[in-house]
C-alpha cells in the first residue's frame, strides 16, 4: 500500500522551470503538487487519518524529506462570465491567473483558432498547480485573487462592493505539498519507502508493547471476586481486614510503579516492578499458536470469498483488506455498515494474528489471480 501511495504521489511529476542559458548549474528548487484525498482513499482503500499520518511521516523524515505539506485547498477553478468575452477580458486584466489560463489555452491553438476562441470565450478552467509551478505563484494568493473577481468596488463612491457577472467555482478539494526534488529519483523513492516502513513498524511495535504492558498491569492487580478487594467488614475480623487493606495498598503501589515504567523508555525491562512469581504467572504468548486446522479454515474462507466476490470487487481486494475483514476493521472500500452483516467473513478469524492473516490472504490472491483476469 505504501509503495502504491508513493507511485500515486510522484508519478508524472516533471520540472517546468525555464532556466537561463547562462546558468549551467541550474537545480530545480521544487514544485507544488496535489492529491485528491477522496480518490486516493478509494483507490488504495485507506482511511483519511491514515493517509494524513503517512504524509506527516514523509515530511518529518530525519534523513531527506521529499515533501513539505502546504495549506489544503481546491485544485481547479472555473471562471464563468455571464457578460461574455468582454467580461472575460475584464477578468484577465484584473487577475494574472485568468490571463495565464487564457495564454495556456491559446498555446495549443493556431492563429485562426485563437481569433475565434477569443470572440467566444465565456468559460475558463484553471489548473492551479500547473499555473503555480509555471509562474512561481503562491496557491493561497492565487485562490484569493480569483475569488475577488466576483466583487467590484467603486473607489470613492462610499457604497459597498457590487456583485459582478463573474462566477467562480472551486472544485477538487486537494491536499497540497511541496516536492523538494523534481523529478524524484528512484533511489530517493526507495529510501522514502524504507523509512516509511521502518517508521510504521516502530509505531506498531510501540503500540503492541503498550497493550502488552496494560495487560500485565491489569492481570497483576486483578482479583476474580470483588470481596477479595473490598470485603464486607461485618463478616471479617479486624486482622483479616488489615491484611486486605495492606495487600490493596501494595497492589496500588505496584500499579503506580508500572505506569511510571511505561513512560520511562530507557528501561529495558518494563516489568521490573513485578515479583518473579508474578512474572511466571503472567507469562503469555502473542500471537497465540495457530494449528493446521485453523490455517486450513482461513484458506477455505478466503477461497470462498474470492469465488463469491472476486469477479465484482476485482482490484479492490488485497491481503490487507481481507485481514481487516477477518478482524472486523472497517475501511473506505469495506465499510462496517455493509460488511458487518456478512457473518461469513466479518470478524471470522479473531483467533489468528492480523499479520499472519495478511500473509495467508496475499498467498491465496497470488494463487487465484486468474479470477481477476
Amino acid at each position: 500500500m505504501v509503495k502504491r501511495l508513493l507511485r500515486v504521489m510522484f508519478q508524472g511529476v516533471t520540472c517546468t522551470c525555464r532556466p537561463s542559458e547562462s546558468d549551467s548549474h541550474f537545480r530545480c528548487p521544487g514544485h507544488v503538487h496535489t492529491i485528491i484525498p477522496a480518490e486516493v482513499e478509494r483507490d488504495l482503500d485507506i482511511k483519511p487519518e491514515s493517509l494524513a499520518t503517512l504524509l506527516a511521516y514523509m515530511e518529518l523524515d530525519e534523513q531527506r524529506p521529499l515533501i513539505t505539506l502546504l495549506q489544503r485547498g481546491y485544485k481547479s477553478v472555473g471562471v464563468d462570465c455571464y457578460g461574455g468575452p468582454a467580461e472575460m477580458a475584464y477578468a484577465s486584466q484584473h487577475c494574472l491567473a485568468v490571463a495565464a489560463g487564457v495564454s495556456v489555452a491559446c498555446e495549443e491553438k493556431n492563429p485562426a483558432e485563437r481569433s475565434e476562441y477569443f470572440t467566444s470565450l465565456r468559460q475558463l478552467s484553471l489548473d492551479l498547480p500547473y499555473l503555480c509551478n509555471r509562474w512561481g505563484w503562491r496557491p493561497s494568493t492565487v485562490r484569493q485573487e480569483v475569488k475577488n473577481l466576483e466583487w467590484h468596488s467603486s473607489a470613492g463612491s462610499g457604497a459597498g462592493p457590487d456583485r459582478t457577472g463573474i462566477r467562480i467555482q472551486l472544485s477538487d478539494w486537494s491536499w497540497w505539498f511541496w516536492i523538494h526534488h523534481v523529478p524524484v529519483r528512484e533511489d530517493l523513492l526507495e529510501d522514502c519507502l524504507k523509512s516509511l516502513i521502518h517508521r510504521l513498524r516502530t509505531v506498531e511495535t510501540a503500540g503492541l508493547n503498550s497493550l502488552d504492558q496494560l495487560t500485565h498491569v491489569l492481570a497483576h492487580v486483578a482479583r476474580p471476586q470483588f470481596d477479595q478487594i473490598y470485603p464486607d467488614q461485618s463478616s471479617v475480623s479486624s486482622t483479616d481486614l488489615e491484611m486486605v487493606i495492606q495487600d490493596r495498598e501494595e497492589r496500588s503501589s505496584a500499579v503506580h510503579k508500572l505506569i511510571q515504567t511505561h513512560f520511562q523508555t530507557t528501561r529495558t525491562d518494563p516489568y521490573t516492578a513485578l515479583s518473579s512469581d508474578s512474572k511466571t504467572l503472567l507469562e503469555f504468548f502473542w500471537p497465540p499458536p495457530v494449528t493446521d486446522s485453523q490455517l486450513q479454515c482461513v484458506r477455505s474462507t478466503i477461497r470462498d470469498f474470492l469465488a463469491t466476490h472476486g469477479p465484482s470487487l476485482g482490484e479492490q481486494i488485497s491481503g490487507r483488506s481481507l485481514a481487516n475483514l477477518f478482524h472486523g476493521i472497517s475501511s473506505p472500500q469495506f465499510p462496517v455498515t455493509i460488511w458487518a452483516r456478512n457473518n461469513h467473513v466479518w470478524r471470522k478469524h479473531l483467533d489468528v494474528d492480523w499479520p499472519q492473516l495478511n500473509k495467508i490472504a496475499s498467498e491465496e490472491l497470488r494463487r487465484n489471480v486468474h479470477m481477476f483476469l
